[in-house]
């Protein structure tokens, strides 16, 4: 069994966080998609991560954004949201990450 953190909205540095995993001997860490420094999907960021997750001998897992909502009635916005899970599962990909965590929202009630 593996043992990881979340990234933490006191640190926004990919680094720091990994340098935390590994003190606490944590096998992973799970990124965070609300988080502002985890928003870029551009291939810069893509390999930063992936060569911090090889210095430390970590990996990652994903936790989609918490206000997601693919079942919105709103076309407009369940489009955005499906985009950005497309981009996510693309930028996962690109990581070799097989676990996404996600929360479906109780809708209207």
């Amino acid at each position: 069994m593996d043992y990881g953190m979340p990234t933490l909205i006191e640190i926004d540095n990919i680094e720091e966080t990994a340098q935390l995993c590994c003190e606490l001997r944590l096998n992973f860490i799970e990124i965070n998609m609300n988080l502002p420094q985890f928003q870029s999907k551009n291939n810069e960021f893509v390999e930063k991560l992936k060569s911090v997750s090889e210095e430390y001998n970590i990996y990652y897992t994903i936790h989609l954004e918490e206000e997601l909502d693919v079942c919105t009635f709103n076309r407009t916005i369940r489009k955005a949201w499906i985009e950005s899970i497309i981009d996510t599962l693309k930028m996962a990909k690109k990581l070799d990450i097989k676990i996404l965590n996600m929360h479906l929202s109780k809708g209207v009630y």
